[in-house]
């Protein structure tokens, strides 16, 4: 235990030496301080200099102790919890500490708060069929319902199942991946004995992490203890807190050896001068300068003076920037301007050291789902064939309207009722005010087709029933969904007659209303899930109807569907192809989300064929996500469109005065979606990235590769010649990402890059349309790279997070996809419109601020010591100290330093200004001279303000009393 203890303590005092090391002024005073120790050297003491250094590192590494103090006691409070284990043949309670790998573990809602102490592989619940709900909010944030079953095994085999009861009968090994940390996937597989039927694979889906709980109406579950301790994945993500040196904090760095130059300059002088009156000294017996050598006594000056000199460099430089930096982040979060009361989302400066670097941002990369939307999705429009359904139109909708000059009415009578994610109506379909059992669709000719697809709907998804009661008392069926789209389209079901009404491991239930106003019940019989994700874009499900017809479904991107459609087998298939995709357009053009739903009915033998290739897959160990989308390629072919789905998505209150305000500030706005370029580009211009009077030069998605560098250059030619007529004209470009793999890839021709460029650097707003993930993280590093500015990242969901941690600045939105974003940002906020304040307020504050604390630490210390370089020429250059030794080791510390810490934090007037408001119609302008955000048009009161923030207009000895 002794040396377990003394381990720590050295590999902490270890790590903390190594932190404050690597900044330049640290060394420099350990060297001074070093040399003030060498006797016969040092003319201000020997301790004046190694006192105060102390001083310093022992309150920033006192600080350091009591956090990893805290962190123990909340890790001691954590461990010390108690669990029922399955040991000796009988159940047992052992603290969290004590569970090992291989444990069965029994976790109550009673004890611990259902929480899982370890990563277990789920062997039996509580619920029917082995199923259990769980909540992941502590662990990525989310707080909609997970599902997990239990593990299932082979049929085939000999070995008994898992019983609570005597669960010493369950033997076996597991054999998985090593410990990582990716929280969505997991790979295994579970072997009972030698016969290939005692395998099965074990994925995410049967994985309860640590740090998730069980919810819903599970009470009870028992698992396989897996990962434990360091080892589990919520450990494995636990990192320190990155660190990312902003370029005010590099450029002091720089400033520093600077000024470290002049201190030898004038040391070196000091001792030239040293030497020379020691020379001249040797002509005055009285000063007994005989025996002295004027070479080595200026040579050993040199350190003298260097110590006499060493506080050049202030001392308390980074503690007073840190500690100020603190202050900034505190107030960033105490802000109830970014407060966001519908959620009880408050602004989170997730780190200090970025605070000024708020201040300098040039170039804004935006998601656009969740993050200049409200990412709350409404059921609008549908089409089953060559008919199209739905009436009323969006916000996006409307600006389109009005940008074309076009008249546009809303043709829904008056009177309809909206329910909350589902705008819907079509008398087609249904009546105004939805309360009829006879739905209308059932006395349309296609009823089979609608009715069909409704069933498709209410079938193809992972959603989760949960039953509450409401306000009377009744019982109330509600859905959670991963993804607020899945949630949306089985809402519309409920309403369009088609209502799910659960689901277990082996079929889905659904509940279809009947003309007789007697629904009736079906059950699918489940056989795969293949899930969604950002590579496929498109989730399937493998199902048996009521029938007996053995089916995959699917819906997903038009782009993915379309590429594995069947080739048409009648001219009316090829004719609703064609109609679809011109309805998708028309979609798209609303600002509306749109799916595809497909379908391909298997046969048997097809299907028998390719389930042993689709499970080999997802029991493999390694790169099984690959593979498991390499097999669902094998049968997601030869599809046949069944309709598809438009969900609107509301843009977020002040989003087109917030990106108006930016750009007027001289900040060049990207958005980056994975929508239709029609989509993106009425997105563009109803937030206000776009306008009427914009010269916007669009890429054609279809042109061939090869002729993407001349149109780059072509549009490259067309903005300079358009910003050397009229300079004062806005360019925008619209790209899509399969044009721009020729331009962010490492395989991308560099002209192709440059040119890209160059053409950037003219335009106001660029839109990226089909982008993935990854191609979001390349064009920021591209931007990052090759032009030097300082880059910022805005998103909210878990596809966003490459992007964020690519840019200088990230930032996370705290919404409906989770915390990913949030969790991976420097600063987190809930609404795209705080990201005004936090950069024209916030950021402006601080970089002036930090900016006068380094320039007054600086001034402060120059202007002392040049007077004592001015006093060397009067004492003979003999190495006396003007002021007092102790006097002169308080001068940083106590002197100045602690007023210094003592700062205004009266509200700057700026924040007062309208043109920070939404809808104002006041403008505000980056001022570059000063590389700070600043206002315009404030007439008396801006001229107000810049003099009482102007050291200049202050007596200069405020300078030492309050940083503005």
């Amino acid at each position: 235990m002794a040396a377990e203890v003394r381990d720590v303590v050295v590999l902490f005092s270890a790590t903390q030496t190594y932190t404050h090391l690597h900044r330049y002024a640290n060394c420099y005073f350990l060297v001074v301080a070093t040399l003030q120790l060498l006797p016969g050297l040092s003319p201000t003491g020997q301790f004046t200099t190694i006192i105060p250094l102390s001083l310093v590192l022992f309150v920033t590494f006192c600080k350091d102790v009591f956090e990893d103090y805290r962190r123990h006691q909340r890790d001691a409070e954590v461990n010390s919890q108690t669990i029922n284990v399955y040991r000796n043949n009988t159940w047992q309670m052992v603290l969290w500490r004590d569970i090992s790998v291989g444990d069965l573990v029994e976790v109550a809602r009673d004890i611990s708060r259902g929480e899982f102490p370890a990563d277990l592989l789920l062997l039996w619940s509580t619920e029917d069929d082995g199923l259990c709900h769980i909540e992941t909010s502590n662990l990525d944030g989310e707080t909609n319902l997970k599902l997990r079953k239990s593990h299932s095994e082979n049929a085939q085999t000999q070995h008994p199942p898992f019983s609570r009861s005597d669960p010493s009968t369950f033997q076996g090994n597991i054999f998985c991946q090593p410990p990582n940390k990716d929280l969505y996937n997991f790979e295994g597989r579970l072997i009972r004995g030698d016969r290939p039927e005692d395998t099965s694979a074990i994925g995410i889906d049967s994985i309860l992490l640590r740090g998730a709980k069980l919810g819903g109406s599970t009470k009870k579950v028992v698992g396989l203890v897996v990962y434990t301790g360091s080892h589990s994945k919520l450990m494995m993500n636990q990192q320190a807190t990155r660190h990312k040196a902003s370029s005010l904090e590099s450029m002091t760095n720089r400033q520093i050896i600077f000024i470290f130059i002049f201190d030898i300059i004038l040391c070196s002088t000091c001792a030239a001068g040293l030497g020379v009156s020691t020379n001249v000294s040797m002509d005055h017996w009285y000063l007994a300068a005989e025996d002295l050598n004027p070479v080595w006594t200026a040579v050993t000056g040199v350190a003298t003076f260097i110590i006499l000199f060493n506080n050049l460099i202030p001392i308390s430089l980074y503690v007073s920037m840190e500690m100020v930096k603190i202050v900034q982040a505190q107030l960033i979060g105490s802000d109830l301007e970014m407060y966001h009361g519908a959620t009880d989302t408050p602004a989170n400066a997730r780190t200090s050291s970025l605070n000024e670097e708020l201040g300098q941002i040039q170039y804004i990369f935006s998601d656009k789902t969740g993050t200049l939307t409200c990412n709350i999705m409404d059921f609008l429009k549908f089409s089953v064939g060559e008919m199209s359904y739905g009436t009323g139109t969006t916000e996006i909708g409307r600006a389109a309207a009005l940008r074309e000059g076009r008249a546009l009415r809303d043709d829904r009578p008056p009177g309809i009722k909206l329910e909350k994610g589902f705008f819907f109506y079509d008398d087609r379909v249904s009546d105004v005010h939805g309360q009829s059992r006879e739905w209308r669709w059932m006395h349309q000719p296609n009823r089979g087709q609608l009715e069909h697809f409704f069933k498709i709907l209410a079938v193809c998804h992972t959603v989760v029933t949960e039953e509450e009661t409401d306000e009377s008392g009744q019982p109330v069926l509600t859905y959670t969904a991963a993804s607020p789209d899945e949630n949306c389209l089985v809402c519309g079901m409920r309403y369009l007659g088609i209502k799910f009404i659960g689901r277990d491991a082996t079929h889905v239930s659904i509940e279809v209303a009947q003309a007789n106003g007697k629904p009736t019940v079906e059950k699918w019989r489940l056989y795969e899930v293949i899930e969604f994700n950002s590579d496929r874009k498109r989730m399937s499900i493998i199902t048996r109807d009521p029938m007996g017809r053995l089916y995959l479904l699917t819906k997903g991107a038009d782009t993915v569907i379309y590429d594995r459609l069947r080739r048409p087998v009648s001219r009316e298939e090829e004719s609703t192809n064609r109609v679809t995709k011109t309805t998708l357009e028309r979609f798209g053009a609303d600002g509306l989300r749109t799916l595809c739903v497909a379908q391909v009915q298997l046969e048997e033998a097809q299907y028998a064929e390719w389930a042993p290739l689709y499970k080999a897959a997802t029991e493999s160990v390694g790169d099984r996500q690959k593979k498991v989308d390499a097999a669902a390629e094998l049968i997601e072919r030869n599809l046949e469109l069944v309709g598809t789905t438009a969900i609107e998505d509301k843009l977020q209150d002040g989003v087109p005065q917030a990106i108006e305000l930016l750009r007027t500030a001289g900040l060049n706005v990207w958005v980056l979606t994975g929508d239709k370029q029609e989509t993106a580009i009425n997105i563009g211009y109803a937030c206000a990235l776009l306008h009427s009077s914009m010269e916007v030069f669009k890429f054609d998605e279809n042109a061939p590769r090869e002729s993407i560098g001349g149109k780059i250059r072509e549009f490259m030619h067309d903005a300079q010649r358009s910003k050397a007529r009229n300079p004062n004209i806005d360019v925008g470009v619209v790209i899509q990402g399969a044009t721009l793999v020729d331009v962010t890839s490492e395989t991308a021709p560099l002209e192709n890059k440059e040119n890209f460029l160059k053409l950037t650097e003219h335009c106001k707003a660029v839109i990226c349309c089909r982008v993935t993930p990854g191609q979001k993280a390349e064009i920021v590093r591209l931007v990052k790279d090759g032009l030097g500015q300082v880059t910022l990242s805005i998103g909210d969901g878990a596809n966003d997070v490459a992007m964020i941690t690519e840019a200088h600045v990230g930032i996370g939105i705290s919404g409906l996809e989770g915390m990913q974003a949030a969790r991976a940002a420097d600063y987190a906020i809930g609404q795209f419109r705080f990201l005004v304040r936090l950069l024209l307020v916030h950021g402006r504050w601080s970089y002036r601020r930090v900016s006068k604390v380094i320039l007054y630490s600086f001034y402060k210390n120059i202007l002392l010591y040049l007077t004592q370089f001015w006093f060397c020429f009067c004492n003979f250059f003999t190495g006396q100290s003007l002021y007092d030794r102790w006097a002169l080791a308080s001068f940083n510390l106590a002197f100045t330093g602690i007023l210094l810490l003592t700062p205004r934090i009266t509200l700057d007037p700026v924040i007062r200004f309208s043109a920070l408001q939404p809808g104002s119609g006041k403008t505000a302008i980056k001022d570059h001279n000063s590389q700070a955000y600043d206002t315009t048009n404030r007439g008396a009161k801006l001229n107000t303000a810049n003099q009482e923030l102007r050291p200049d207009n202050q007596p200069r000895c405020q300078s030492a009393f309050r940083v503005p």
